[in-house]
């Protein structure tokens, strides 16, 4: 990522890496809750064939901010020629890192796999990925 750069991901997907600009959604729970920051990968306007990336980390309202640990990895996409949704969940072997900068931005990284049990091969397939000083956009008490 090119230093000093605002609100950029990257990821490694089926042997193709993509740049695209990242935003971030920080939902703050009451006490007792779970507090949640997603952080979203995509290109706009979205092609045919492109998806959207989601990376989600958690921690309980009590933790403290370097408590935040990977929880959810989602590729959401519509084939080419077809006016279906598809959603692909890489929740198995994540790992994930996550820093909040002194600018109030994020970086991070996050690694998971997704193995392929309904399709003809049954091949897994495995994405990573990282993203830079990540403003946060939207700020929702849950």
């Amino acid at each position: 990522m090119p230093a000093g750069a605002f609100n950029l991901g990257r990821y490694s997907l089926a042997g193709q890496t993509t740049q695209v600009a990242a935003k971030a959604f920080l939902n703050l729970a009451g006490p007792g809750g779970t507090d949640e920051l997603t952080i979203q990968l995509n290109r706009r306007p979205l092609a045919p064939g492109q998806g959207i990336l989601m990376v989600t980390y958690d921690k309980s309202v009590a933790e403290p901010e370097s408590a935040y640990r990977l929880r959810r990895l989602s590729y959401t996409f519509n084939r080419a020629g077809d006016n279906t949704n598809y959603n692909v969940q890489y929740n198995q072997h994540m790992q994930g890192t996550l820093t909040r900068l002194n600018g109030g931005g994020y970086s991070g990284t996050f690694r998971g796999t997704f193995k392929g049990l309904d399709t003809e091969d049954g091949k897994s397939s495995e994405v990573v990925g990282s993203f830079s000083n990540v403003l946060t956009l939207v700020q929702q008490k849950l």
